[in-house]
C-alpha cells in the first residue's frame, strides 16, 4: 500500500483532492500532486523565527507560500495554519524560491494534516464564485 493509501482507508488521497477539486482554477504543472489556487494565511518557521505569509497554491503534495523572507532550497520549515480553531504544524521542505516566496513539498504528512489540507481545498473551492 502507498503513502497515500495509508491516509485513508478509502482510497487513496489523490482520488479524494480530485474529488474536492471541483470547480477550482488549475495551473499548468509537472508535479506529483494537482495544485489549486487559494488564499491561506499562515506563519512560517524556520529555525525559532516566525515570518507571517499567505499560501497561494495548495496540493496535497506541497505549496506556494508568499512571504517575506526567501529560505534556502532544502531548508526544513513548518508551515502553521489555522484550522477549525486549532493550529496544525505542515512539515514542508523548500523546493524552489522566488523574490516573493517559496515552493515547498510537504514532508511526512499524518492523517490529520492530510485532512487539513483537504479540507482548506474544499474550502476554496466552495469560495469561489457560481459558474467557475
Amino acid at each position: 500500500m502507498t503513502d497515500s493509501e495509508q491516509l485513508d482507508h478509502h482510497g487513496p488521497v489523490e482520488q479524494r483532492v480530485s474529488a474536492v477539486l471541483g470547480r477550482i482554477e488549475l495551473r499548468p504543472q509537472r508535479r506529483r500532486s494537482v495544485r489549486s489556487v487559494v488564499s491561506v494565511p499562515v506563519s512560517v518557521v524556520a529555525g525559532r523565527t516566525e515570518h507571517p505569509g499567505q499560501v497561494t497554491d495548495l496540493g496535497i503534495g506541497g505549496l506556494f507560500v508568499e512571504v517575506d523572507f526567501v529560505p534556502n532550497c532544502g531548508v526544513r520549515l513548518g508551515v502553521l495554519v489555522k484550522h477549525e480553531g486549532k493550529t496544525v504544524r505542515l512539515p514542508a521542505v523548500v523546493r524552489w524560491v522566488d523574490t516573493c516566496g517559496f515552493g515547498a513539498q510537504f514532508e511526512s504528512l499524518e492523517p490529520r494534516e492530510a485532512r487539513v489540507i483537504l479540507a482548506l481545498l474544499a474550502e476554496a473551492r466552495n469560495s469561489l464564485p457560481p459558474g467557475r
